[in-house]
């Protein structure tokens, strides 16, 4: 159990952590931020760096902010 953490299986809700602080983000992940969707590029350190995706990739998925 993570101290916290909302899905404990008794509330449902989703757990509040830092984008950058999720262990299990990998290269390609599209994640959806304050800025739209972004592109996970690389994972340096276990710290990843994220990049705006593109027009391609927000019309797939048909995202507005």
């Amino acid at each position: 159990m993570v101290s916290g953490c909302t899905c404990n299986g008794k509330d449902a809700g989703l757990a509040n952590i830092k984008i950058e602080d999720d262990k299990t983000l990998r290269r390609r992940d599209i994640v959806v931020t304050e800025n739209g969707l972004e592109v996970v590029r690389r994972i340096d350190d276990g710290q990843p760096s994220f990049s705006a995706a593109s027009k391609a990739v927000t019309s797939r998925y048909n995202f507005r902010l």
